[in-house]
């Protein structure tokens, strides 16, 4: 697997990948603070603006310790941060890790989840040289199933 050296902006012909950065406070403290978003995420709702701003410190020192890639997904024809997807638990010793993604109610239902683990996980593969992308769902994650069952190779385990 490539070291982590350089936070790539990414492209595929409707979405751009980009660092999360300080600005995008708000768009995560309304999205990680809506219950529907955060259903089956696995953590409570944010309820103070400071929580987002936390998770992007977080996202950054992932990255800086080489075990963390999340890029805000954007409309590209706006700008418009519409949902995060990364990578994590990053193993660099046996080329694998875990993908991870959301994307903010407002969007659901529109294949930017699809488009966009197609386009992740193709970098992984071929930039990162990655042998394994994993992901866990929840069983009543309906929604997250479909993404993953219209863009992976092989579904493991229950």
């Amino acid at each position: 697997m490539k070291k982590l050296e350089d936070f790539h902006v990414i492209e595929n012909n409707s979405l751009l990948f980009r660092p999360i950065n300080a600005e995008d406070a708000p768009f995560l403290f309304s999205y990680f603070s809506d219950l529907r978003a955060m259903e089956f995420y696995g953590m409570a709702p944010f309820k103070e603006k400071k929580e987002a701003s936390l998770l992007i410190e977080k996202f950054a020192e992932g990255f800086q310790k080489g075990i963390t890639l999340r890029w805000g997904i954007c409309l590209k024809d706006t700008g418009q941060i519409v949902g995060t997807i990364g990578f994590h638990l990053l193993n660099h010793q046996h080329h694998r890790c875990e993908i991870g993604y959301d994307l903010h109610p407002d969007y659901w239902g529109q294949g930017i989840g699809s488009k966009a683990v197609q386009t992740i996980t193709k970098y992984g593969f071929k930039e990162l040289e990655l042998y394994r992308i994993g992901a866990i769902v929840h069983p009543d994650n309906k929604r997250s199933q479909g993404v993953l069952l219209k863009t992976v190779s092989k579904k493991k385990g229950i």
